[in-house]
């Protein structure tokens, strides 16, 4: 029996996201799961067995989303983008972290 890999919820993933992610160095090393459409409030369910979710930056990542995700046991959020001062994520004052 081997050890589990990893699983990652890749959303909005395009043809060459999952041609670029497979090359990757490391990559037979994670379970990747692409996603055709995006995160949002509608979709949260389907990172459900993942310990990483990656976003698009068009997805959405509002604080149910983000609930959600932890409550299923998220860890972490990665973010594509194409700019990387778009990347810049500051929770409200008043969120309190599972």
């Amino acid at each position: 029996m081997g050890i589990e890999k990893p699983a990652i919820a890749v959303f909005d993933a395009k043809p060459y996201d999952r041609d670029y992610i497979a090359h990757a160095s490391g990559a037979d090393r994670l379970d990747w799961r692409f996603q055709q459409f995006r995160l949002d409030n509608k979709t949260v369910l389907a990172a459900d067995g993942a310990q990483v979710v990656c976003a698009f930056v068009n997805d959405v990542l509002n604080r149910e989303v983000l609930e959600r995700l932890a409550g299923s046991g998220v860890r972490l959020v990665a973010l594509r983008c194409g700019d990387l001062t778009m990347s810049i994520w500051r929770p409200p004052r008043n969120w309190a972290s599972p």
